[in-house]
């Protein structure tokens, strides 16, 4: 483990390979000799990673080591366990770091209404879901939902266990972890909003001021709408929206609640959830008292030694009813919420375009943005000096044009990262800089043991053809031969660029 040092213009990217999840170290020249300024943004791991907390601590090592223990940037960039793990994991070993400085979304401010209003929401849907998990009469049946409720960490999710509210193992806990670290140094959190003037890197202690670098702030944009389009192109499909009239979300909610712990507020939207007016329902308590559901409808608990005793063509018609009764199939709706909890939390990103002033070069970090996160950077606009202190103004089309390396949104996955349509290109098709790089925080592995297909072929392939096949990846190594079609004057200076070990790839950009 040595130090992790850049350039002298430019920047020194490093990947970690702990699995599933997002850990990217940046350093940065001060123009001081020996001292670099370091820039974490995000460290987690999926949950289900064998030993992870031995692999989290492996991880949080090597950084203090890499940047003698001042991190000068934190960037937590959503509440996903992938991202946030090791601030839990190697805890310890973050606490006696000096955390000079935290950046955190809006979506995370404790003094924004609408940051507090989508957090009121997510709370109760995660309950919600929850309490379906727990009803459910077997694991294999909500696999698919306890998958993606893993990604807010809370190992207790599963048939039959109960809402523990002091869980430590969650995002929460690991955020509020962060925001403990950071308070050490007397920093507060500074939240993040698209579209503010583009950022310097921050001062902090026993630095000197750092040039050169400017960051814009692409997203999560702060239309409630957009925000929740978790996938505009389909239509009428319904996503997070806001209101109290009866929608699929709000009907799922009251029917996964016992009638106790409904809310007065709530009652009617309790009676809308259900199918059929009061005076046509019957409780299923009372319908066993009813020989007619009894008989046809399954709820016949009999002992085989008493159904033996009954009359045979009775018996008959009563064995094997249960399939007509619809009980728990309500909790199908469950999937879908899971779903949309999950893409909404994604697309709350904190999105960073990071600017090399000197060469224009721009890292584009997206953490796990999904469309209606890239699709709102249209909407964005910056007002920049050029080189002779004219002001420009600067749009999205024109970071990605700059991009130089792409941190492959949601690893990989299909609806992380937006082309656009044929006539009006978007997203990856507006990368064209002839040195763009990927890195993809992917493992296939894990991935298709959740079954998530990550990284997603098509979209793979695409990055491969848009890099020169320059796409580095989490759970694979780079090839030591020169890929095919890629010119020699790329492969050799890519090779002089970059490095890999078992737990690390590391790109440096400079002038080259």
């Amino acid at each position: 483990m040595t130090t992790l040092s850049p350039p002298a213009s430019g920047v020194t990217i490093r990947m970690y390979r702990q699995g599933l999840g997002d850990c990217f170290l940046l350093a940065f020249p001060t123009g001081q000799a020996g001292q670099a300024f370091y820039m974490l943004i995000d460290c987690g791991v999926i949950f289900g990673t064998q030993n992870p907390s031995q692999v989290m601590q492996a991880v949080a090592t090597d950084i203090e080591a890499a940047t003698g223990g001042d991190i000068h940037l934190l960037v937590a960039t959503h509440e996903h366990w992938d991202h946030l793990s090791g601030f839990i994991q190697a805890g310890e070993i973050f606490q006696r770091m000096r955390i000079h400085n935290l950046w955190l979304a809006w979506t995370e401010d404790p003094s924004d209404r609408l940051a507090q209003q989508l957090r009121t929401e997510f709370q109760r849907d995660h309950q919600a879901l929850h309490l379906a998990v727990n009803r459910a009469c077997d694991a294999e049946s909500v696999e698919p939902i306890t998958n993606l409720l893993h990604f807010f960490g809370d190992p207790s999710v599963a048939p039959g266990n109960a809402l523990d509210s002091s869980n430590t193992a969650t995002t929460g806990a690991a955020l509020n972890a962060i925001r403990a670290f950071v308070s050490k140094m007397d920093a507060a959190p500074q939240y993040r909003r698209p579209g503010e003037e583009p950022l310097s890197l921050p001062r902090a202690s026993g630095l000197p001021e750092v040039s050169g670098v400017r960051i814009y702030v692409l997203g999560p944009p702060q239309d409630e709408k957009v925000l929740k389009d978790i996938n505009p192109t389909v239509k009428g499909r319904e996503v997070y929206t806001k209101g109290s009239a009866l929608t699929a979300r709000t009907a799922f909610y009251m029917a996964v609640q016992d009638q106790a712990q409904v809310s007065p507020a709530d009652q009617e939207l309790r009676e809308l959830s259900f199918p059929f007016d009061q005076v046509l329902r019957i409780p299923r308590i009372e319908a066993k008292q009813y020989e007619f559901f009894r008989l046809h409808y399954g709820f016949d608990e009999s002992t085989p030694g008493e159904k033996a005793a009954q009359d045979g063509q009775q018996n008959a018609r009563r064995d094997d009813q249960a399939w007509r009764r619809i009980d728990d199939d309500w909790l199908g709706a469950a999937g879908d919420l899971a779903l949309q909890l999950d893409s909404y939390t994604n697309n709350t990103s904190l999105a960073l375009a990071i600017e090399l002033v000197n060469t224009k070069k721009v890292l584009l970090f997206v953490a796990d943005a999904q469309i209606g996160n890239w699709l709102s950077w249209d909407n964005l606009s910056w007002s920049v000096p050029d080189p002779i202190g004219a002001m420009q103004t600067i749009r999205i089309g024109d970071l990605l044009a700059r991009t130089v390396l792409y941190k492959v949104g949601h690893h990989g996955s299909f609806n992380a990262t937006v082309r656009g349509l044929s006539a009006v290109p978007k997203g990856l098709e507006l990368m064209t800089s002839p040195d763009l790089v990927a890195m993809i925080p992917v493992n296939r592995e894990m991935a298709l043991k959740k079954r998530w297909d990550m990284p997603f072929d098509p979209l793979l392939q695409r990055l491969e053809e848009k890099t020169s096949h320059r796409v580095m990846r989490v759970d694979d190594a780079y090839p030591k031969q020169q890929p095919v079609g890629m010119s020699n004057a790329a492969w050799q200076s890519f090779k002089a660029n970059f490095e890999e070990t078992d737990g690390e790839q590391i790109m440096t950009l400079s002038r080259l």
